[in-house]
């Protein structure tokens, strides 16, 4: 009877382990409300990543350096960095994407510890112009489904990451990950 219980803990304990191990945090429980401010920051990351994809942007950026922490400005900068090579082969070819518009909608938000997780749903639309035939009337239109991760900090929740939930493969966007 007591070798039950003493495995029975030590699966217990190993359990935990490789939860928090295989996750990289404890588990996430079940979904709560969205904190205040949350989609608004995503829908700035979002809609600020969009714009780096236009030959011109049409609006200045929103997102904040406060509302993201130090690891999500350097995959930002990964990210703007491959956006401006991608832009260069496709301005070669002719094309230039001249508006965008992006909308988010969080479908869960759960927290486990500082950690915070909002999953949410991304509609991007983007017009594109030829150099031959000018602005198209058809948009490139896409829907993708992500998570963002926060840190809470002493002046509230900070976005840490954005990552595709449907892999390298299902982006539709070579930009949405915005991550380490």
């Amino acid at each position: 009877m007591a070798s039950r219980r003493r495995i029975a803990a030590i699966a217990a304990a190993l359990g935990a382990l490789l939860t928090t191990t295989a996750c990289g945090a404890a588990s996430f429980g079940a979904p709560e409300a969205v904190p205040a401010g949350v989609e608004t920051v995503i829908d700035h990351a979002v809609n600020d990543r969009a714009q780096t994809a236009l030959e011109v942007p049409t609006s200045s950026p929103a997102l904040t350096p406060d509302s993201t922490t130090d690891q999500f400005k350097a995959g930002w900068a990964r990210a703007v960095a491959r956006i401006q090579e991608s832009k260069k082969g496709f301005r070669l070819k002719g094309f230039t994407y001249i508006s965008t518009s992006s909308r988010i909608s969080v479908t869960s938000w759960t927290t486990a510890g500082d950690t915070g997780r909002a999953h949410f749903t991304e509609a991007t639309t983007l017009y594109l112009a030829s150099a031959t035939s000018g602005p198209s009337a058809v948009p490139t239109e896409y829907t993708a489904n992500e998570t963002a991760t926060f840190k809470r900090t002493n002046h509230g929740w900070v976005l840490d990451s954005i990552v595709s939930d449907e892999g390298q493969h299902g982006q539709p966007m070579a930009e949405v990950d915005i991550s380490s």
